[in-house]
């Protein structure tokens, strides 16, 4: 059986489907006239050299009358009809046009997403998609006449210029001899280039490390390396000039990205440190003098003391105001998972790895260039302990699996909830550290210590949730304020704030603030000795409480009258009288 003229240039048309398949992160196939597959990638790889008549519904239309096809519900379209896997079919869009020449239509090719960032892609860059697609139809119809000494359409290098220009990716293009031989804006803004680069070489070492299932790389251009992750495509048989396809993301791209959606915080300055006690005064004057130093920072405070805010107000306050803001707690992970939680782990680097060989970048090298948040730092094992001592001397890390050394400038401010100092003289926690990482000491002083900032602090927490949940709220009255300077907050200003978010969601329809709010559980938490309440205060607030039990109705007053040991017609007039 006579070849096909498509099937003459297969070595060009496999270069070309793979370029494209490396490129837009499609399924690529390129079929001749006789329904053959003379090039196919991804899913269609394994059908190479076989017929798609049974399975290439999609195409015959092209085939037949020489048109381009759009399906953007593949499986349900009428075109799909007759398909063998009509009913299994997974793909989300198809496009194709046809290869035509001298008015002969010599094949089609056909691309297909089956990831719904690559069909979300192609339908917003449709027309551009399409008209990429023509021309790379016609390339093949260049080299197809190119084959029979007819003059060539287009040439591949304006072709993958083309393709580089809609890339939402940056993308280097290497020689034989790894020399440059074309790039994209992203790259030329990821790697910092400029026009004279060309024909400069580029060395692209691989590190051995995989992130998010991508191969990383080390890009070396002169005396400047950039790590990057993506893929390469290699045309080492190709008699063409080019000899790699490059196609990347930077590393702080990948950084960036996994930031924003697990580990960005909310960015509490020193206005949310609220209250003018002597203990505020002196945390917010340590907050300015540590913001003003790069060294690592210790906050200690029992549980609830706002240490975290006190954390966010340092870094918000710093030069690193505008770099990433970690938080991570120690407790929270367990032992055999701490090393790749905190240093990172790199994935394996073989063909059909699974999700537990995709890699991850650990919060240290997340926090890179800012600051890393390590609450409950007791928590953390005499091991690894030693391991961040050796970090804050090195500066460097190595993630899980890996030999690479990853230089990482991040700034540690480190919380307890306990006195680190008697840890280390029972042999708890490690001297050296515990002396790296209190350069910068801050104490969060307990709610019981910093009574006069209540009001304020009860205010503050007013206006947020009355905001936040649309409640209307007119005022708090004196004697239900009081009662809450009077707690003894055990949960310290955490206590408080849920506290009052519950009052908030209590509030009348009056707007008023009054002891009816007030959670049951608090009643019985006041501090004695902080708060004496007059005879009379005494007796209002009882009466109070009897109300919330036995209710507001007539037989409700009755009840409480009794348990109170006093008659109707008395509590009738005490009530008009607190009213």
């Amino acid at each position: 059986m006579k070849k096909s003229k498509l099937y003459e240039i297969q070595d060009v048309a496999i270069q070309i489907a793979n370029t494209l398949a490396t490129m837009l992160q499609v399924d690529v196939e390129i079929i001749d006239s006789a329904h053959m597959r003379v090039a196919a990638t991804g899913h269609f790889a394994c059908r190479v050299n076989q017929s798609n008549v049974g399975d290439g519904h999609a195409y015959r239309d092209t085939l037949e009358t020489g048109k381009k096809m759009f399906i953007d519900n593949p499986g349900q379209n009428p075109y799909c009809v007759g398909c063998k896997e009509i009913d299994t079919c997974d793909a989300l869009l198809e496009v194709s046009a046809p290869i035509i020449v001298d008015d002969r239509i010599e094949g089609a090719i056909g691309m297909t997403c089956y990831k719904e960032d690559r069909e979300q892609f192609m339908a917003e860059h449709l027309q551009e998609s399409m008209f990429f697609l023509e021309q790379m139809c016609m390339l093949v119809a260049g080299k197809i006449k190119e084959r029979t000494n007819l003059q060539k359409h287009l040439s591949a290098s304006r072709m993958l210029h083309a393709m580089m220009g809609m890339v939402d990716k940056g993308v280097l293009i290497l020689d034989q001899e790894g020399k440059l031989l074309e790039y994209n804006g992203i790259a030329a803004k990821e790697l910092k280039l400029d026009p004279g680069i060309v024909g400069q070489p580029v060395n692209i070492i691989l590190t051995g490390d995989v992130m998010m299932e991508k191969r990383e790389y080390k890009v070396v251009i002169g005396s400047t390396v950039t790590t990057v992750v993506g893929w390469e495509e290699h045309f080492e048989d190709s008699d063409d000039a080019y000899g790699l396809v490059l196609v990347f993301d930077s590393i702080r791209y990948y950084r960036d990205q996994v930031y924003n959606m697990a580990y960005h915080v909310v960015p509490h300055d020193i206005r949310y440190i609220i209250g003018h006690s002597e203990y505020t005064v002196r945390i917010k004057k340590e907050i300015n003098q540590a913001a003003a130093h790069n060294g690592p920072v210790l906050i200690e405070g029992e549980e609830g003391t706002g240490k975290k805010t006190i954390g966010t107000a340092i870094w918000k306050a710093s030069q690193r105001a505008e770099k990433p803001f970690v938080y991570f707690n120690c407790a929270s992970v367990e032992e055999g998972l701490l090393e790749e939680r905190l240093f990172g782990a790199t994935g394996q680097d073989k063909a059909g790895m699974g999700s537990d060989y995709q890699g991850t970048m650990g919060v240290m090298e997340m926090a890179n260039d800012g600051i890393l948040y390590l609450d409950e730092i007791d928590e953390m094992s005499m091991f690894y302990q030693a391991k961040l001592e050796q970090f804050l001397d090195e500066k460097y890390i190595q993630r899980k699996g890996s030999f690479q050394k990853i230089p990482v400038n991040v700034r540690l401010i480190c919380a307890t909830k306990k006195n680190l100092l008697r840890l280390t003289e029972k042999n708890k926690f490690r001297k050296p550290l515990y002396y790296s990482i209190c350069i910068n000491r801050i104490t969060a002083y307990p709610l019981r210590k910093r009574k006069e900032d209540i009001p304020e602090l009860v205010n503050f927490y007013i206006d947020q949730f009355t905001q936040r949940y649309r409640i209307y709220y007119r005022q708090i009255d004196e004697e239900t304020l009081q009662f809450l300077c009077g707690c003894n907050w055990k949960g310290n200003i955490t206590e408080l704030e849920k506290t009052i978010e519950y009052m908030v969601n209590a509030l009348p329809e009056d707007g008023v603030m009054d002891m009816k709010t007030v959670p049951q559980e608090l009643f019985g938490m006041t501090d004695d000795e902080s708060q004496i309440m007059t005879l009379e205060q005494l007796e209002q607030r009882e009466i109070r409480r009897a109300i919330r039990k036995f209710g507001d109705s007539k037989k409700g007053k009755e009840q409480a009258a009794e348990a109170l040991g006093i008659g109707i017609a008395t509590l009738y007039r005490k009530l008009d009288k607190m009213t």
